[in-house]
């Protein structure tokens, strides 16, 4: 009888998956070598952030860069695999600088200032492509020579159409480069195709996602790998493959947990990733006595995140989703002002306004510290004359109180451990207080595909 060869296996299709690290201290930024045998990440160490590069397949680490008081928004091999470039903000700055590092450790380099994500090379090295956000107006794809000079705009988009603050990635043919965008008013994303020519745009299919942290190319630029969440799916983000130029997608990754940007080997056999898996908890203490608050419920994974209310006769709602925009906004008591926050890109930080309910007046706008990220770490106190709100200090969360007249701002909690205040919420009538207290592990792993 005449055997026919069956279909040919697909990216990914059938993976091991492994731990590389297991203390939950890993950073956002991760990258394998293009031979896949080291993978650099960065580390968090008391709330300071560095970079280390060890073998996928040994236990052998070398810091390459110590901590320091930035955080790492981006780590790229050089495609020959001797060198690291990294993205690092100074902690309270809103610009970026891209160093050069030898893979086992050196002086860093300083290359390029105000770049935003990864870097990624052209497939001849010379030069490399990366996102440069421009503050109130949208973002940038630029291209400079692999030393950093001669940087050149490539594309330039608007909002609310922007290019979202992702790595681009430069196709194997080095015809295109993958970037993603918001979808227009919608506030969802869009995966897209910009000639690296020309710098016009083309949509990598219809289908619309929740967010986009990772982009990179198949092996003669079949398809993308990338890191995205799909809500209609998972509540966190996952990992899947998107044929290009099509833009079919399917889903490589299938648990609870969730990833969080991604790095490919040049023969697409080794993926490396951030695993992130949160674990909260619901407690509830008198208002007078905010240090003693007991614990009364486990919160499930998804749950961590978001906010929390009170009902009229005493109960907590918390909720699964929202809606997807960044910004949260709760009623004062007397229904006078409404509170939200918004990321101001001059600074680099979130920051909090107040506008009238009616809509009349010119925002007021306080000048507290929120935590990055965060966007339920504020509420109303019981009285509307303040707002309370998270700050990390020591490496320990805890609340504050912070008058709208703009007087000083005054400790309401005094935590010493290593727990995130994910969200708070002052009972109606001012003698309770309710807190979702989680701990976030994010570690690295390592995704191999075993079929093909």
């Amino acid at each position: 009888m005449r055997r026919f060869p069956g279909p040919a296996p697909r990216p990914f299709d059938e993976i091991t998956l492994t731990r590389l690290t297991s203390d939950g201290h890993a950073g956002l930024a991760v990258a394998v070598s293009p031979d896949g045998r080291y993978v650099a990440h960065a580390f968090v160490e008391q709330g300071r952030e560095g970079l280390r590069v060890r073998q996928v397949d040994t236990s052998a680490t070398v810091q390459v860069v110590p901590p320091a008081d930035v955080q790492i928004y981006g780590v790229t091999f050089t495609p020959d695999g001797n060198r690291l470039g990294y993205v690092a903000y100074p902690r309270g700055s809103g610009t970026a600088t891209l160093f050069e590092v030898p893979v086992l450790g050196g002086p860093p380099r300083k290359l390029l200032e105000d770049v935003d994500r990864d870097i990624s090379f052209a497939p001849d090295g010379t030069r490399f492509a990366f996102l440069r956000g421009l503050p109130g107006t949208g973002s940038a794809i630029v291209v400079a020579n692999a030393d950093g000079t001669g940087e050149r705009t490539l594309v330039e988009r608007r909002s609310p159409s922007a290019f979202v603050y992702t790595n681009v990635a430069w196709s194997p043919d080095g015809k295109v480069i993958a970037a993603a965008t918001y979808d227009g008013q919608l506030l969802r994303v869009a995966l897209v195709a910009v000639d690296a020519a020309t710098g016009a745009v083309q949509p990598i299919g219809s289908r619309r996602w929740e967010s986009v942290s990772g982009l990179r190319w198949l092996p003669g630029a079949a398809g993308l790998i990338a890191a995205t969440s799909d809500w209609a799916v998972s509540s966190g983000g996952q990992i899947w493959s998107v044929e290009y130029p099509a833009g079919t997608a399917r889903r490589i990754t299938n648990d609870l947990a969730g990833y969080s940007r991604l790095s490919l080997s040049a023969d697409a056999r080794t993926l490396v990733t951030t695993r992130v898996e949160s674990r909260g908890s619901l407690w509830v203490g008198p208002a007078g006595q905010p240090d003693r608050p007991a614990r009364v419920a486990g919160i499930p994974d998804t749950l961590v995140a978001h906010p929390i209310r009170w009902t009229t006769d005493g109960r907590i709602l918390y909720t699964a989703n929202t809606d997807g925009n960044d910004d949260i906004w709760t009623t004062l008591p007397v229904g006078t002002l409404l509170l939200g926050s918004y990321f101001d890109y001059g600074e680099g930080r979130t920051r909090i306004a107040m506008v009238r309910a009616d809509g009349g007046g010119a925002p007021g706008r306080l000048d507290v510290r929120l935590t990055l990220g965060s966007r339920f770490t504020m509420a109303w106190a019981p009285d509307g004359r303040a707002i309370t709100y998270v700050r990390v200090t020591g490496g320990a969360a805890n609340l504050w109180r912070q008058p709208i007249d703009g007087g000083p701002p005054t400790q309401v909690t005094h935590y010493t451990g290593g727990d995130l205040i994910a969200a708070h919420a002052w009972s109606p009538d001012g003698k309770l207080l309710a807190m979702v207290r989680a701990v976030t592990a994010r570690d690295v792993v390592v995704i191999r595909d075993v079929r093909r």
